[in-house]
This record gives C-alpha cells, sequence and structure tokens, in this order.
C-alpha cells in the first residue's frame, strides 16, 4: 500500500514540475512573439 501511495506523490510531483515547464516556456514564447 505505501509503494502505491508514493508511487502517485512521485507521478503527481512530476506532473506539476513539468506543468510549471510547459508554462514558463509558453510564457517565454508569448514574451518573445510581443
Amino acid at each position: 500500500m505505501s509503494s502505491v501511495s508514493s508511487l502517485i506523490i512521485c507521478v503527481i510531483t512530476c506532473f506539476k514540475t513539468c506543468f510549471s515547464h510547459v508554462i514558463k516556456f509558453y510564457w517565454i514564447t508569448y514574451s518573445v512573439l510581443l
């Protein structure tokens, strides 16, 4: 049970990190285009 819980936490953390990078990338692209 704890392994499943830690796996879910890892996935959530990775997803948030990826999402943050994607937002930053789009923000930089948007700024450059303007």
